[in-house]
């Protein structure tokens, strides 16, 4: 038992030579500095062991001591190095021209500090920027702050959240990531933000203006994004709310993403895009584009989408309140897809189609070079004008289908009890499976039937007036 005691004791006296740790009773020392010295306005019994300084009324260097927290008090003008501890307040009567920190900062009223150099972690703190510009490089980390609209910012670290409304700058070696929002609030000052991006995107929330020659793959963007670079970009997770955001881009995939209905006219005069698992909502998108590969793709509002492009393939996806879409287009190439809206393939050359449900009137007129395969056509008024269609095993409904066509072949397909009057004027290589419910004044070739409700061949008819019709 003695020799216990005796343990005990000397623990305690060997305890007892070591300072306590003022975060334990989380004390936030006042520490000002005036007239080229630095003084504890709060001092603990021992305050010489809470910091060292060394400097003049022009420039100094702070060092805190780890675990302690500091108010800063700077009333003299100079440019400061701050090392170790946490700057968890801090308040300028003067213009402080700099500060270098390599340490934490975690709050505190940076009115007045024109520039900061953060090679450290920034986790709170006012005032960067709102009221007189700030030039901030952030080489470190910084996980929240208000930074108003005349900070400059320009990042080389990793920023994982707080508030901007200044111009940033993310160079090739920055990270944006998690919940940062890049936003103007306040209209006292004219300039709106503005990021441009050199390295990665991997979240946040942006408005107003963003340039992309990074990389991209995450974050909301309800603003004008344009990327500027020409290749390799990829967005994941993203959603794009504003005007024209991937214009003239050459290699880059989408992925998982939405563009709202405020992205419109959102992919122009770019090259070789891969887009998966993702809905775009907006109009107009994809115009005068070569090289477009879309797989389980939701496209709600497709007016006017898909044109003069080429080189297309779309799978397993859906296009909806499509009028005019894919016009003027060629080599094109749809598997598994449900399409509504009129006047689809207008003027196109060099279509596939397969396992698809076109629900369009007025499709294909003037088309050159289709094949579809194994689908449903439900639309009045099928390809009139059209030249080298080839229909296989497809079902065709409603009036006056096929007419007016040139080298039309239809293999073993069959046609609904409104597809009346079909075939006028068309030179025509016909198999249909099952009745036709008529068929009228046919120029030439053949169209062989199960059967015919009416054949209607009068005055009218085109030379040379000599299309073969057959019972099968």
């Amino acid at each position: 038992m003695k020799k216990l005691i005796c343990i005990i004791i000397t623990l305690i006296m060997t305890l007892s030579l070591f300072p306590v740790n003022a975060a334990a009773d989380d004390t936030v020392y006042k520490l000002q500095v005036i007239d080229g010295k630095a003084k504890i306005l709060n001092p603990p019994a021992n305050p010489d062991s809470l910091y060292s300084w060394s400097g003049d009324s022009n420039s100094g260097n702070l060092i805190l001591s780890s675990g302690y927290k500091f108010s800063l008090i700077i009333d003299q003008n100079l440019d400061l190095i701050v090392n170790g501890g946490t700057i968890a307040d801090a308040h300028f009567s003067a213009k402080v021209g700099k500060i270098q920190n390599n340490s934490i900062i975690s709050g505190g009223d940076f009115t007045g500090l024109l520039i900061l150099d953060n090679d450290g972690t920034i986790s709170g703190g006012t005032n960067f920027g709102s009221s007189s510009t700030i030039m901030i490089s952030n080489k470190g980390t910084i996980t929240n702050g208000d930074f108003g609209n005349r900070a400059q910012i320009h990042n080389s670290g990793t920023v994982s959240g707080g508030t901007f409304e200044g111009t940033f700058t993310n160079d090739a070696y920055g990270k944006i990531e998690g919940s940062p929002v890049f936003n103007r609030t306040s209209e006292t000052h004219s300039n709106i933000i503005e990021v441009v991006n050199y390295g990665t995107i991997n979240g946040g929330t942006f408005n107003y203006i963003v340039g992309n020659y990074g990389t991209v793959s995450g974050g909301t963007y309800e603003c004008s994004f344009t990327n500027y670079e020409t290749g390799n970009i990829t967005a994941v997770h993203c959603q794009f709310e504003g005007k024209y955001p991937f214009w003239e881009c050459d290699g880059f995939v989408i992925k998982d993403s939405l563009l709202t209905v405020g992205a419109r006219s959102g992919l122009w005069y770019s090259r070789n895009c891969e887009i998966y698992d993702t809905i775009i909502d907006a109009p107009k998108t994809f115009r005068r584009m070569d090289g477009i590969k879309l797989k389980n793709v939701q496209i709600p509002g497709g007016t006017e989408t898909f044109w003069d492009c080429r080189n297309i393939v779309v799978e397993d996806s859906v296009i909806d309140r499509a009028d005019y879409v894919f016009m003027h287009c060629e080599n094109v190439k749809l598997t598994n897809v449900k399409l509504n809206g009129n006047y689809s393939f207008q003027y196109a050359k060099n279509v596939e189609i397969r396992n698809c449900v076109l629900n369009s009137k007025d499709s294909f007129w003037e088309a050159e070079n289709v094949t579809v395969i194994d689908s449903v056509i439900n639309g009045e008024y099928l390809a009139w004008y059209s030249k080298n269609l080839r229909l296989v095993r497809c079902h065709i409904t409603e009036t006056q289908p096929l007419c007016y066509c040139d080298d039309l072949v239809l293999e073993d397909c069959t046609m609904g009890a409104d597809a009346d009057l079909a075939f006028e004027y068309s030179s025509v290589q016909a198999t249909v499976k099952g009745h036709v419910p008529s068929i009228k004044n046919p120029r030439t070739g053949f169209i062989r039937y199960g059967s015919v409700g009416e054949i209607i061949i009068d005055e009218n008819i085109k030379g040379p007036g000599d299309c073969r019709l057959e019972k099968a």
